[in-house]
C-alpha cells in the first residue's frame, strides 16, 4: 500500500532539495518496491509513493480549458468511478485520481458529496494557490497534517510526514496523560504530538489566502433511515452490499488473509471472503487472536465455531501464543505510534511471513452491521429524545434482569463530563 506527502511554503518561497531528498530516502527505506514520483515547483511538493489495486496511490496532474495546472496526490480506491466517468463524460481510460481533479475542475470543492469508497487526497491549484485535502467518510485511509505560519506538511504516513524535517515532535502530555489514565484511547483529530493532527472522517480541509479551515462535506443524520416491506429485503440488501464491499477491496495478487474469531462479525468476513477467493483459484491464511486449542474448552468457547467455520469452507487457522517476550515488545512500543495490542502484532508478524498483503476483519463491526446498541442511549440523549431513552433503558434492564439506573449510569452518565474526565 503506498503513501502521499505534500509540503506547501505558505509565503510562496520556493521549498530546497533537501525536502525532497529526505522523503525520498525514508520512502526508500519504508518500501524499496514502491516507485516514489514527485512534483517539485517552486513552494510546492508533491510525493506519491505508487501502488495500484486495490488501493490505488499516484501523483497525478491535469491541464484545464483555460489552461489553469490542477494536482493531486491521493491514496484512494473509488467505487462509483464508472457511474461517475458516465455522468459527467469523462474518459473511461483515466485513472482514479485524474478523475478527482477532473471533477474538481467541473464542480469546484462540491464534487467531494459524489465520491463513495476508501480515499484520503490532496488537491493543489495552482492558479488559486488553493489547497484542498479530503478524507473518507469513516476514516479508512489516514491522513495527518502540520499548519504553522510558514509551512503546510500533510502525509498519509506519519513517518513521512517526519521525514520532512519540518513538524514537530513535540509531545502533548495531556493527551499521553490521558492515554494512561485511560480517559481517552482514540480522539478523531487530536493526536499525541502536540502540533499534529488528523483529519477527521468525511472532512475537507481547505488552505487558501484567508487560511485554513475545515469542515465537514457529510453527516450521518442527515441519512433517511432505510424503509423496506419485509427483513428478507434488508437481509438480501445487506448481503449484496456486504459482498460488493469485499469483493471491491481484495488485492488482484498476493494472499488476502483475515481475522477469524469466530464470532459473528470475523466469521461472517472469513466466509465471505473465502467464498470470492474460492471463485477465482486462492485461499485466505486465517488468523484467530485465541491460543491454540489444548486441555478443556470453557462452554462459550469461540474455538467449536472456528472448527466448524474451518470445516465446511475448507481453510485453516492460525492461532496466537501469546508470551513473555511479547508482553515486553509490546511495553516498549512507541504509543505516539501504536497502541498496546500484542495478539494483532504477532498476528502481523505471522501474516508477514506468510507473504500476506492485506487482512481483512469484523474488527469493529459491532459498531456498524452487527450494533450492539452502545451508541443507541448517547444517541437519544443528544437529541434529546428522551421518553425514547427511558423506555429504552427499562427494556435493557428488564430484558437483563439489571437495575435501570445502572443502566442508565453505564449507557449515559459515565460518558458525560465530568465523569468522562
Amino acid at each position: 500500500m503506498g503513501a502521499f506527502t505534500v509540503v506547501y511554503n505558505k509565503n510562496g518561497v520556493p521549498l530546497e532539495n533537501g525536502v525532497r531528498e529526505q522523503l525520498q530516502s525514508t520512502a526508500a527505506k519504508i518500501r524499496s518496491d514502491l516507485p516514489a514520483s514527485f512534483y517539485h515547483q517552486g513552494p510546492i511538493l508533491m510525493m506519491s509513493m505508487a501502488s495500484g489495486r486495490p488501493m490505488i496511490s499516484e501523483l497525478a496532474e491535469i491541464r484545464t480549458s483555460a489552461g489553469n495546472k490542477l494536482l493531486a496526490v491521493a491514496d484512494l480506491r473509488i467505487d462509483n468511478f464508472s457511474e461517475l466517468t458516465s455522468k459527467y463524460d469523462l474518459p473511461e481510460n483515466i485513472s482514479q485520481v485524474e478523475l478527482l481533479l477532473h471533477l474538481y475542475n467541473i464542480k469546484g470543492e462540491e464534487f467531494i458529496n459524489e465520491l463513495y469508497g476508501d480515499f484520503a487526497f490532496v488537491i493543489f491549484d495552482t492558479n488559486d494557490k488553493r489547497v484542498l485535502v479530503a478524507r473518507d467518510h469513516i476514516g479508512i485511509r489516514p491522513c495527518f497534517y502540520y499548519d504553522s505560519d510558514e509551512v503546510f506538511v500533510c502525509s498519509s504516513d506519519l513517518e513521512l510526514l517526519f521525514a520532512t524535517g519540518l513538524v514537530s515532535k513535540e509531545i502533548d502530555n495531556s493527551m499521553v496523560a490521558a492515554w494512561f489514565y485511560g480517559s481517552l484511547l482514540y480522539h478523531p483529530e487530536q493526536m499525541m504530538f502536540r502540533y499534529v493532527k488528523r483529519l477527521v472522517p468525511a472532512h475537507f480541509l481547505k488552505l487558501d489566502e484567508k487560511g485554513i479551515q475545515t469542515s465537514p462535506y457529510f453527516n450521518w443524520d442527515d441519512i433517511s433511515p432505510l424503509k423496506l416491506s419485509s427483513d428478507e429485503e434488508y437481509k438480501k440488501l445487506l448481503m449484496e452490499k456486504l459482498q460488493k464491499a469485499i469483493r471491491n477491496r481484495i488485492a488482484p495478487e498476493g494472499t488476502p488473509g483475515t481475522h477469524l474469531s469466530g464470532g459473528l462479525d470475523s466469521s461472517s468476513i472469513a466466509v465471505l471472503l473465502s467464498r470470492e477467493l474460492k471463485k477465482q483459484g486462492r485461499t485466505p491464511e486465517c488468523f484467530s487472536w485465541s491460543p491454540t486449542p489444548g486441555g478443556k474448552e470453557y462452554p462459550r468457547s469461540e474455538y467449536p465455531a472456528i472448527r466448524e467455520i474451518c470445516r465446511h469452507e475448507d481453510i485453516s487457522c492460525h492461532y496466537t501464543d501469546l508470551e513473555t517476550k511479547h508482553i515486553k515488545a509490546a511495553i516498549r512500543d512507541d504509543i505516539t505510534h501504536e497502541l498496546f495490542f500484542p495478539t494483532e502484532d504477532i498476528v502481523r508478524e505471522k501474516a508477514a511471513e506468510l507473504g500476506v498483503v492485506q487482512i481483512f476483519s469484523g474488527w469493529g463491526g459491532d459498531e456498524g452491521i452487527a450494533f450492539n446498541g452502545r451508541a443507541y442511549f448517547m444517541e437519544l440523549f443528544r437529541k434529546m429524545k428522551f421518553y425514547a431513552l427511558i423506555k429504552a433503558t427499562l427494556n435493557r434492564a428488564g430484558a437483563f434482569n439489571e437495575n435501570p439506573l445502572k443502566v442508565f449510569y453505564g449507557r449515559v452518565v459515565r460518558f458525560l463530563p465530568p465523569v468522562s474526565w
